[in-house]
């Protein structure tokens, strides 16, 4: 892949996803909004340095972004359309996933809509076992993405739906048959048999619960997941309203860190150590920066570390 410096032009607006090595904390992977080609992004000194991964087909914008336990395999997917692919070589070569779905019919519907992916995550010791909701209906495959099968039993119906926004699917720290996906308006929802049934993980919540975020102007929830892979039943939330985190497996939702009105929270990440990664934009002068805070205390205290500073307005500098 090409190499990128400190202040090379990243054409991109905010940070889609992060996802980590779990072998080497310092390896990080992002996948950026652009308008122009590909923005995924990988950095092995901790998010120092990035290099530009350049070897899938131009003017595709990623969306989600999945990586193994191995490190070596990635599952990426397009924004504006239902492509999906796959690399099991650190991201050198891809190959299509021919098998994934183009249209489906979303729960209680009739009717058909694009299988965007709204977000992807893989069996850390299978790497052949692959997740992926579109249209909030949950997808998994047992044989690498040849094949699809709806996991959704038990996920609420008419649920609204706004391509790219919500449907997040994370799989617990230490017990890869136990999945926690965000819905619409409806909170969380847990499968403890991989996929194969769901149920409201919040359901007997009364307090600190994490139901509704709006976002202006569809008013549709946007909730960011990551599960921390070195504990049980912890995950956190990133929504933008703030960092929120669980230790009972979605019950309840404490708030971590407290947006300030300038800046928005817009995904979240934990590395293999427990450090919790959260990416947000400040708004300042007109032009935006996409940053990323970093807690290596299960989120008690933050701090700020890369940014992607807008200059003009819609195009992202990577800035030390």
């Amino acid at each position: 892949p090409a190499s990128s410096s400190p202040t090379a032009q990243a054409t991109a607006q905010f940070i889609q996803a992060l996802v980590f090595d779990p072998h080497d904390t310092n390896t990080v992977w992002a996948a950026v909004e652009g308008d122009a080609s590909v923005s995924l992004y990988r950095s092995e000194d901790g998010a120092g340095t990035w290099h530009r991964i350049s070897a899938l087909p131009r003017r595709q914008v990623i969306n989600a972004l999945a990586l193994d336990q191995s490190g070596r395999n990635l599952y990426v997917a397009a924004r504006y359309q239902p492509l999906m692919w796959q690399s099991s070589d650190g991201g050198a070569t891809w190959r299509r996933v021919s098998g994934w779905p183009r249209r489906v019919v979303p729960i209680g519907a009739r009717g058909s809509v694009p299988a965007l992916v709204q977000s992807i995550v893989m069996d850390r010791s299978r790497p052949e076992m692959v997740y992926a909701v579109t249209a909030n209906v949950v997808f998994r495959s047992s044989d690498g993405g040849r094949t699809w099968r709806r996991a959704s039993r038990g996920l609420p119906k008419g649920q609204p739906y706004y391509p790219w926004i919500g449907g997040d699917l994370v799989v617990d720290g230490l017990d890869p048959n136990v999945l926690y996906l965000v819905t619409h308006s409806r909170g969380v929802y847990r499968s403890q048999n991989g996929g194969q049934r769901w149920v409201r993980a919040n359901r007997r919540c009364s307090r600190d619960c994490l139901t509704r975020v709006h976002v202006a102007p569809t008013n549709a929830d946007y909730v960011r997941l990551a599960a921390d892979p070195s504990r049980r039943n912890r995950l956190y939330a990133g929504a933008l309203a703030g960092i929120y985190r669980s230790g009972d497996g979605g019950d309840r939702w404490p708030r971590v860190l407290r947006i300030a009105r300038s800046w928005a929270a817009e995904g979240v990440a934990v590395a293999s150590d427990g450090t919790v990664y959260a990416n947000g934009t400040i708004q300042g002068g007109g032009r935006p920066i996409v940053t990323v805070a970093r807690s290596d205390n299960a989120g008690r205290t933050w701090t700020h570390t890369l940014r992607f500073r807008s200059s003009p307005p819609d195009t992202a500098y990577l800035a030390a």
